[in-house]
């Protein structure tokens, strides 16, 4: 559940940065320790119409893995533009740094950026940023801070429902041996895995992982291969799709789900072998782009980092749900991650861009907003994850690549 800049045309939302040593967290929502009250958030909208018609072709595909053909209403999908009353964002708070609706706020004192978070079985939040890993109490606080010492490393990933993180190296040598490790919630190492030497075509250089609750893994590499891995770190299969895809998630049942930019673009999802289970076909660049998450029933919600934010949810048949964009005035938004859970609430990360100031929305399972938080000027997000009773944790940095926070919202 981790990207890059995009073009200026695009307007939407984004999702967190690194985080340090040292830090603070507020409980009103401000940081520090000035006891200054958060601005509330403004709620979202009550009310969603009809929207633009959207072309999309493509749609469910059968066991065979033959492409079917439908557009977005065909597919039995509702349309429709979500705005909030009056379709004005809240203003970005000002002041100490903060975010509009927070229940609390960390942040850190030392220039990081966040890759991924998630909570444990403690409900502790672990934040993995650039450096090392985070271990956020209950309340926001600070109890651990751990710093990797390995080789230069490639990609992260986690946690899993247990707390276990995973990442990838390459040796700092003549060999570039690649591994993928995996380290448990005190930060202990517990396995890892040889995925070859240089040059490329005799080992797995990562691009992306994903990391199933259960801690089952699958890998892509930069030859567009996938690779699944056990939560003891034993290979279960090795497959090469048809298309270049871009893995998002992996649930426990081992269903995967991905964006595929190449000849046949859009969303993919997999059985646990790895075999084609449906597709549903969108511009090219929404799936070198966009985002995509999976819950325990199989069920998908999938969004295009375009102007209008436009979000797609799915059955776990693939049949589309509904489609919506969403019209925040005055501010054009870029959407840069999401997240679902199994109740089927949706966390929508992303950012303004006048003033730039990250966003979080929080859309029900019928992809109506429900509560619209900003954050203070200069601040951006690069992850989102939403628990089972739906609150939201959010990690970004502030003034772009500087100082990593925190924010979790109810």
């Amino acid at each position: 559940m981790n990207n890059s800049g995009l073009v200026v045309m695009m307007v939407g939302l984004l999702a967190a940065c690194g985080s340090e040593p040292k830090g603070e967290s507020a409980g009103d929502g401000s940081t520090g320790t000035t006891g200054v009250d958060a601005p509330t958030g403004t709620g979202g909208p009550e009310d969603s119409t009809g929207g633009p018609d959207e072309d999309s072709t493509g749609g469910p595909v059968g066991s065979t893995g033959e492409p079917g053909s439908s557009t977005g209403d065909d597919a039995g999908g509702d349309s429709g533009t979500g705005e909030p009353p009056g379709s004005w964002l809240p203003e970005p708070p000002v002041g100490p740094f903060t975010c509009t609706g927070a229940r609390w706020v960390f942040t850190h004192d030392q220039p990081s950026h966040v890759r991924e978070l998630g909570l444990d079985p403690r409900q502790h939040l672990l934040v993995h940023e650039e450096h090392g890993l985070l271990d956020l109490d209950a309340l926001g606080q600070l109890d651990v801070e751990r710093v990797f010492d390995l080789s230069p490393w490639w990609q992260s990933s986690g946690p899993d429902g247990l707390g276990n993180w995973f990442m990838t190296t390459v040796e700092d040598n003549d060999s570039r041996r690649r591994w993928i490790h995996k380290f448990d919630v005190a930060g202990d190492p517990v396995w890892k895995v040889d995925l070859g030497l240089s040059p490329p075509e005799n080992s797995i250089d990562v691009m992306a992982i994903a990391v199933a609750p259960n801690g089952e893994l699958v890998l892509t590499d930069d030859a567009f291969g996938l690779h699944r891995l056990s939560a003891d770190g034993e290979p279960l299969w090795d497959v090469k799709p048809a298309d270049y895809l871009r893995i998002a998630a992996i649930n426990d049942a081992g269903e995967i789900v991905g964006l595929s930019p190449g000849g046949n673009p859009g969303v993919q999802v997999l059985n646990a072998d790895g075999s084609l289970r449906w597709q549903f076909a969108w511009p090219q660049a929404d799936g070198m782009y966009g985002r995509a998450d999976i819950n325990a029933a199989g069920e998908v919600v999938a969004g295009a980092t375009w102007s209008g934010v436009p979000i797609k949810r799915f059955s776990a048949a693939g049949e589309l749900l509904w489609q919506r964009e969403y019209s925040f005035m005055p501010d054009a938004i870029l959407l840069d991650q999401l997240a679902f859970n199994d109740a089927g609430e949706i966390a929508v990360a992303g950012h303004t861009f006048d003033p730039p100031s990250a966003l979080v929305i929080k859309l029900d399972p019928q992809g109506e907003p429900v509560a619209t938080h900003r954050c203070s000027e200069g601040s951006v997000l690069t992850a989102i994850t939403i628990d089972a009773a739906g609150a939201i944790y959010a990690g970004g940095s502030i003034n772009d690549g500087g100082l990593p926070f925190v924010a979790a919202f109810d």
